[in-house]
């Protein structure tokens, strides 16, 4: 008998930082389950239109990725790049705009794509992470593996920035792996991956899993409560949650 691929289900939780809305959201989420692709990204709050840029690539990574994810960089993002000034620089904007218009907007990103031969990779630029989670117990963090490794200024992909420009062979990580039926992925914004590191390292013996109900209003529950415990910085929060079933 032929051997049955797995089938996938992917989840995303959010919430904002405390004191602002969803529409004032600038982190973004995509996926697609026939592709295999997921994406995450953080939208720069400092640069302007940073939630779009922020949706612009992760849609085109879950609709265009490919088997190799350096191929979507320097083949498809500058096509989004392109769609992305087109967009902007046809908007009438006050001149204090304009400037910021000019610098671009900048987001973090993490990208994964899976096969069904049990492979899966990824490609990070700044400080949104990957989890591995296997039967309670963490297989794979990346691209940061401490949390001291935050820090306020993360490699950042920028909607006017070649992908050319020597920055990238710094910025881009890349890692593959392999996965089995009824591992977990989550791909997470800087805030939570920040808590699921020190989580980690505080308690060795921590069963790995979802520390929340899987619903919006759990998921806001739980941010709203690690705020208040001073164990989760304020920030957007994004959580995927893939697995392979």
């Amino acid at each position: 008998m032929a051997k049955q691929e797995p089938s996938w289900r992917a989840d995303v939780f959010k919430a904002p930082k405390r004191g602002h809305s969803l529409p004032e959201f600038e982190d973004a989420a995509a996926f697609d389950l026939d592709r295999l692709a997921f994406a995450v990204a953080d939208g720069a709050s400092e640069s302007s239109f940073a939630r779009d840029w922020a949706e612009r690539i992760v849609a085109d990574f879950a609709h265009n990725a490919g088997e190799n994810l350096l191929d979507w960089l320097r083949g498809e993002l500058p096509l989004v790049q392109a769609e992305w000034r087109a967009a902007t620089d046809a908007l009438s904007l006050p001149w204090y705009a304009e400037l910021k218009r000019e610098q671009g907007a900048f987001a973090t990103l993490l990208g994964m794509a899976a096969s069904p031969a049990g492979k899966w990779r990824a490609l990070a630029i700044g400080d949104s992470c990957l989890f591995q989670v296997r039967e309670c117990a963490l297989v794979k963090c990346f691209p940061l593996e401490r949390a001291e490794d935050f820090n306020s200024d993360p490699w950042l992909l920028g909607s006017r920035r070649p992908v050319s420009d020597p920055w990238a062979s710094k910025a881009v990580r890349l890692v593959e792996g392999e996965f089995v039926r009824g591992d977990r992925f989550w791909l997470v914004t800087d805030a939570v991956a920040a808590w699921l590191l020190r989580r980690c390292k505080r308690d060795s013996d921590w069963q790995v899993k979802l520390p929340f109900e899987p619903t919006d209003q759990g998921f806001s529950a739980w941010v709203d409560q690690e705020r208040e415990a001073g164990d989760l910085r304020n920030d957007d929060c994004t959580w995927m949650e893939i697995e392979a079933n």
